[in-house]
């Protein structure tokens, strides 16, 4: 039986578990630079990259590659950046009369880490 910390993987899941606060705690103007450097690179970068391995693995074609992943990713990335404000903001909920004088809201973070390998 192998230890885990030989899986090759394993040191990629781990970058990510450890810095899984600091991610979640980035102002609105640092994941707006973070996907417009994700933007940058799907569409200027590795778009040629991207292509050839989808044709590779997949035989698409050039075209068919770019409107059925390329720029479907850039339109996600395009409708996170409208509304990732109000999605960062915190949600106003009743308080219980119990609780008066406080006030109470709802704030949505991260929950964790999650490897995909496909």
């Amino acid at each position: 039986m192998s230890d885990i910390t030989s899986n090759p993987y394993y040191k990629t899941f781990k970058t990510l578990q450890d810095n899984q606060y600091a991610i979640g705690n980035t102002t609105y103007k640092q994941r707006i630079a973070k996907l417009n450097r994700l933007k940058k690179a799907i569409e200027v970068t590795y778009r040629d990259q991207i292509k050839a391995a989808l044709h590779k693995d997949l035989h698409k074609p050039g075209v068919e590659a770019d409107m059925t992943e390329i720029y479907q990713i850039i339109g996600d990335i395009k409708y996170v950046k409208r509304h990732l404000r109000s999605w960062m903001k915190l949600q106003r909920v009743e308080t219980p009369i119990t609780l008066l004088g406080s006030s109470s809201y709802i704030k949505y973070e991260p929950k964790g880490v999650c490897l995909i390998i496909s």
